[in-house]
């Protein structure tokens, strides 16, 4: 695959599994919740990461 597939494969997957961990309409909403407590998690750790990054620099 060229660069830009790949980017754009991570994208795509990266999309499919945030919808997954939130869920469709149907769902419970308590575990849609959890979810994107779980999403929200995840982001703020890269965020860290990317400020440990930045500072080890």
């Amino acid at each position: 695959m060229t660069p830009a597939q790949v980017t754009r494969w991570a994208e795509v997957k990266a999309a499919y599994l945030r919808a997954k961990a939130l869920g469709g309409s149907g769902e419970d909403p308590v575990a849609r919740a959890v979810g994107a407590v779980g999403l929200l998690a995840d982001r703020v750790g890269d965020i860290s990461s990317a400020i440990g990054r930045l500072r080890s620099s």
